[in-house]
């Protein structure tokens, strides 16, 4: 058995206090001691830093020249230096003498150095266990002496100056941390618009703590610049993907708020002007940039902002532990700075005080005791783990000895099942793990195997057990593969409660053990637990550790696994206490991990010199780096970051000239800067001459593309483009021109529609959501006619079919309502509302609580589908005439079988719609038959009529409906029209109605670089797969064909992220390639 104690670990830090000699070998450099600077100052000043004897006192170490006698230079060395009152200590190899002296050491060292029989004299200096951080063993891109920056070294001159600032534009910052919140200055949210920077990915307070996390204080690790403040900026969502205005708007803001480091540890393929601009435009500030993951080459495959070429731009490639480029790491000669350590780092994860994955309860009262994990055995990285939790639950805080007999209730429901939605669902058996243990500590064991939609074992028989083990596995549910009934079922739940009340001792593990039960007695009264959250794939490979006895001194690792499901529970009564927590660390690979390295040294430079200039910082980092052979012809400078070289080139470095100067950093950062615009003269039309065949043709210097399929011209028919004006001299209300005005012109009329795509000017949007780009018209009055189109944001343009020709412009659409500012549905209110398919209730209102009418809906639904308008000359319903407002919308929905009417021949399209109802309506539009064997994890299943069952399984497990809660769908109340607004956003992102959708052929791989996350390994390219969080559907079809050829269809999203592997492509849609 093997297990960590962190509690010994501790204790080694505290009670050890090592006292080196620091011995020298003939050639080491100390350039510190060898530079004319005023050493007595320096040392001064280190003593007012640390607070600590950072040397012997009374004690110099001398070096001779190789060119002198050793005993007779200390003869002279005595009799000249009196006033020292000098005696030698000990003599050691290669003519180096310790010696005592009665002088201050700074003065005596001084004195020695100008001798002619020295070759330099220094300090006795004083080693330290370095750190009282438990971590700092661990924190090898700190620690290692030959490929590590060499902290230890450099932290002799400064830990860095709480004036500096980093600002971190990442995915947040966990403000609360106990390693981060003592360095942190006030930041700002650029995705949600609040003051409240929070991580809800963990990638920037990852990046926090290797920067600046808090040193010496016990807890966790220490950061490479642990005195330097941390501006937490968040540019970034959950799934770590960026916006250029977020982006522009967080370097704005370090800007204005004295930030002297940026790091951006995020990429992209796509030059994107305005970012650019913004670091072009702040000269003064040190971007210290990620190269990318892909394992490309920078120098003829950019990524940026890395290869923007700007003098204050350094780019920074992973090392991994032995010294060589990580495989994943991207590199460069011409456009790479340096490398700095960026596999397996150890750093910040974020917390939530107060909660924890594992609580125990003593309850006085009836006498008996609980342990209930959120995970299950299965989740631990190792046996070993499994082992020693599970003995320590049954030995140390149950009481229970071997030989004792206990029950084991197999409650996993392992087995593969059949599932239209998910296609084979397989469960594992995780018996063994139990089992195994049990018997190797030499417990007695009866065991319960729980079949399928089944109670486990009756009161009766658990009386007969001093102690009860009842795990769930994956299961979330005793009835697989429909999942509507927990796994602790109600006559369970009744039977461990009257088992507890006669002093039982029961352990409950497995990740969705309680789920569907949170608000039952049985949860919160007797296991006394409140539900925190569940988490997906942030605790993968992280560390949890004991707050509490039984696994007080314990910790445990969290397998690296994908589908990764923990929940985080919270004492309900002060009998309950949380006894495992997880540990806030976690190592991450990455060259976004190797940024942050050369950041905290960037602000330790400044903290030593806070006059240097970025250009000069690059220069310098860039000279004093490690130098390696695996690094040659992979980054300009030939090496990796080594601080304490920096630091100590700059402690030598006379006043800097004005202006700072500084070489560039060995080659810069890729690239020569993008030339000037010049004036571009008006373009002269463009013919296209129709061959009669599918043609494609862009024109216009770029700014439109057609698709001409075949048959839609007749051959020798000519198309003439010309741009009309530049900027509209008119627009639609609300509405801003993103695109210059394009006259389309034919001498044929079109057969079929043609496809045409106009590039829109990104920084005319005015933090307009690109979804709210639309096609318009011009008719001969100048005004503006809507034709619509689709995004297409790989290529910035909007897409639209046309079927003749006129003049056209794009359009960005401003539409919200006086009533839904801060409301939860906002974004997609305005969405629809902008794209025409729904409108406000009252002048200027939407009225977001009211509730739905049948016939509302069906508009609704028409409109946001684009059907074409039905209008038969006979009314299909008694209830719905002619001169109805909805007449159309309804015979339209109805034809097209989204919704239907009732048996009597009504179709009561004033009736509120309910939830369920509007689930059926859902599922006929997602063209899944009303009849298929689904799903479902909600508690109140048994309130959905049979008739909506399996619809409402369909648009929850798609993602498209969410329950009112975690656990309830509510399937009789009102649909309002904020949550329908939100459920056709949804909708309208899965059919492909705002966006253009591509479809990629590949590999399903699973990948832990920067954060655990699916890929597609194409012909030409890696695709970072990000499936909605609440589409199961995805999710279990991306896990099935984990290394299979598949179809995936989706939106892509070239911007930058953090993954750097490829663009994101956020996938819908999943199937077996043919």
């Amino acid at each position: 058995m093997q297990f960590f104690s962190g509690f010994h670990k501790r204790a080694l830090f505290k009670l050890t206090t090592l006292l080196i000699v620091f011995c020298l070998v003939l050639g080491s450099p100390i350039p510190t001691w060898a530079s004319g600077e005023d050493k007595c100052a320096r040392l001064k000043l280190e003593e007012k830093e640390t607070g600590q004897e950072e040397y012997v006192p009374g004690e110099v170490i001398v070096k001779f020249k190789e060119t002198v006698n050793v005993a007779e230079a200390k003869k002279q060395l005595f009799l000249v230096h009196k006033a020292l009152g000098l005696s030698e200590k000990k003599s050691m190899k290669k003519g180096v003498t310790v010696l005592k002296t009665s002088a201050d050491v700074p003065s005596a060292v001084a004195a020695l150095e100008n001798d002619p029989r020295v070759e330099y004299a220094q300090p006795n200096f004083i080693y330290r266990i370095f750190t009282s951080d438990p971590l700092w063993e661990r924190q090898w891109g700190l620690t290692n002496a030959a490929f590590g920056v060499q902290a230890a070294a450099a932290w002799k001159y400064t830990r860095g100056s709480s004036s500096i600032i980093v600002a971190v534009i990442d995915t947040g910052v966990d403000g609360s941390h106990e390693d981060l919140a003592g360095n942190l200055v006030p930041g700002y949210d650029f995705v949600n618009n609040d003051e409240d920077p929070d991580d809800d990915n963990g990638h920037g307070t990852h990046v926090a703590g290797i920067i600046a996390a808090v040193a010496d204080n016990g807890k966790g690790i220490a950061g490479t610049a642990p005195n330097v403040k941390i501006m937490p900026l968040k540019a970034g969502d959950a799934e770590g993907t960026f916006t250029t205005a977020s982006i522009v708007s967080a370097i704005q803001h370090a800007a204005a708020n004295g930030a002297r480091v940026v790091n951006m540890s995020f990429g992209s393929y796509e030059f994107d002007q305005l970012q650019f601009e913004a670091i072009r435009d702040n000269p003064g500030i040190l971007f210290v940039v990620a190269a990318g993951n892909e394992g490309n080459n920078n120098d003829g495959k950019p990524v940026y902002p890395a290869c923007y070429g700007l003098p204050n731009i350094i780019s920074v490639v992973a090392l991994s532990p032995d010294g060589r480029l990580a495989g994943f790491s991207n590199y460069g000669k011409n456009s790479v700075h340096l490398a700095a350590p960026g596999e397996n780092i150890i750093s910040t994860l974020p917390q939530r005080e107060g909660a924890g994955v594992a609580l125990a309860v003593y309850d006085e009262n009836y006498g008996y005791k609980t342990m209930l994990w959120g995970f299950g055995a299965e989740d631990l990285a190792l046996d070993d783990y499994v082992y020693d939790s599970v003995v320590r639950t049954m030995r140390d805080f149950f009481g229970i000895n071997p030989g004792e007999r206990v029950l084991v209730v197999d409650d996993d429901q392992s087995g593969t099942y059949e599932s239209e939605t998910y296609g084979n669902i397989t469960l594992p058996d995780v018996s063994k793990l139990y089992i195994d243990a049990l018997s190797t500590a030499g417990y007695v064991y009866d065991y319960h195997s729980v079949p399928n939609n089944s109670d486990g074992p009756s009161f009766d028989e658990l009386k007969n057990y001093g102690a009860v083990i009842w795990f769930t596995g994956w299961a979330w549910g005793s009835d697989p593969p429909d999942f509507k009934i927990p796994n602790l079922t109600e006559n369970d739940q009744e039977n461990l409660i009257a088992y507890l009340r006669n002093g039982g001792k029961l352990f409950v593990s497995g990740s969705d053990a309680a789920y569907g039960i949170e608000e039952s007695t049985f949860y919160k009264q007797y296991l006394k637990a409140d539900f925190e959250a569940e988490f997906v794939d942030m605790f993968k490979g992280v560390t949890i550790t004991g707050s509490s006895e039984p696994f007080k001194g314990a910790e445990y690792q969290f397998s690296n696994d994908y589908g990764f499901y923990i929940d985080l529970i919270r004492p309900a009564f002060q009998d309950a206490k949380i006894v495992l927590q997880h540990y806030p660390y976690i190592s991450k690979s990455g060259t976004s991990m190797a940024a942050p390295f050369v950041s905290g040294g960037a602000a330790l430079a400044l903290s030593l010199k806070s006059s240097l200039k970025p250009d000069k910082i690059i220069d310098i980092i860039t000279r004093n780096v490690t130098k390696l052979d695996s690094l040659n012809g992979l980054v300009s400078s030939g090496g990796t970051l080594n601080i304490a070289s920096v630091l100590a080139y700059i402690s030598n470095m006379d006043a800097p000239a004005a202006g700072g100067g500084g070489g560039g950093g060995g080659g810069g950062g890729g690239g020569a800067l993008p030339a000037a615009e010049a004036e571009v003269p008006e373009p002269a039309a463009d013919v296209i001459n129709a061959t009669g065949k599918a043609q494609t043709f862009t024109v216009l210097e770029g700014i439109l593309r057609l698709d001409i399929p075949t048959g839609a011209m007749p051959k020798g028919a000519v198309i003439t483009v010309q741009k009309a004006a530049d900027v509209p001299e008119q627009a639609p209300e609300g509405a801003v021109a993103v695109s210059p005005v394009i006259s389309i012109d034919t001498s044929a009329a079109l057969s079929k529609p043609i496809k045409v795509s106009i590039v829109y000017d990104e920084q005319k949007l005015k933090g307009i959501d690109p979804r709210l780009l639309l096609v318009y018209r011009q008719n001969d009055d100048g005004s503006w006619t809507l034709v619509g189109g689709k995004l297409d944001r790989e290529n910035k343009a909007v897409v639209v079919e046309l079927s003749s020709f006129s003049k056209y412009a794009v359009f960005g659409i401003r539409k919200s309502f006086n009533d839904i500012t801060g409301h939860w549905a906002k974004e997609d209110i305005e969405l629809l509302a902008g794209r025409g398919i729904i409108k406000g209730k009252t002048s200027g209102n939407y009225e977001p609580n009211n509730s739905v009418t049948r016939a509302e809906l069906a508009a609704l639904v028409v409109r946001l589908l684009g059907l074409k308008l039905h209008h038969p000359s006979q009314p299909t319903f008694k209830d719905v005439s002619h001169n109805s407002w909805y007449y159309e919308a309804v015979e339209t929905a109805v034809k097209n079988g989204i919704i239907k009417g009732y048996g009597d021949g009504t179709f009561r399209p004033d009736d509120t719609l309910s939830r369920e109802q509007l689930a059926v309506i859902l599922a006929n539009i997602l063209g899944i038959a009303n009849g298929t064997a689904e799903e479902l994890k909600f508690k109140d299943t048994d309130k959905i009529s049979p008739w909506a069952r399996k619809s409402v399984a369909i648009a929850s497990n798609t993602g498209i409906m969410r329950g009112i809660s975690d656990t309830l769908f509510a399937p009789k109340e009102a649909v309002n029209r904020a949550q329908v607004a939100a459920i056709l956003a949804r909708l309208g992102e899965r059919m492909g109605t705002f966006e253009v959708m591509i479809t990629v052929t590949g590999t399903v791989v699973w990948s832990t670089v920067e954060k655990p996350h699916w890929e597609l390994k194409a012909e030409d390219r890696t695709y970072v797969l990000l499936p909605d969080a609440a589409d199961k559907v995805t999710l279990a079809l991306l896990k099935k064909y984990e290394g299979q050829r598949v179809k995936v269809s989706g939106y892509l999203d070239a911007g930058p992220n953090i993954y750097m592997r490829g663009p994101v492509l956020r996938i819908v849609k999943v199937e077996a390639a043919e």
